[in-house]
């Protein structure tokens, strides 16, 4: 498993409106990506949102960064800054699953 941490600082609009956006618009193209494994976005307010990218491979994870920066890019211009992106294996792992 690899993961990535992409963090961002809202330059327009509200933090809660670009989650929205992300999850119908990103999330399902991010879905499409080979290898993809999983995908969440912490809501820290004060204007930040942070993204975690879980894949199989590092090339999964190298590519739903480069998807989720084109589409960011092309569907919130100028809303967002660039990331700040953190990528690499996940050498600890755990997924618990409440029934």
């Amino acid at each position: 498993m690899f993961g990535s941490i992409r963090r961002y600082r809202v330059r327009s609009g509200s933090v809660t409106d670009i989650i929205e956006n992300v999850k119908t618009g990103l999330v399902p193209v991010l879905e499409q990506v080979p290898g993809f494994a999983g995908y969440y976005i912490i809501n820290a307010e004060s204007n930040r949102a942070t993204s975690f990218t879980v894949g199989d491979s590092q090339e999964a994870v190298d590519q739903m960064n480069r998807v989720a920066l084109q589409w960011v890019q092309q569907n919130l211009p100028g809303r967002l800054s660039e990331p700040e992106v953190i990528a690499g294996p996940l050498p600890v792992a755990l997924v618990h699953q409440h029934i």
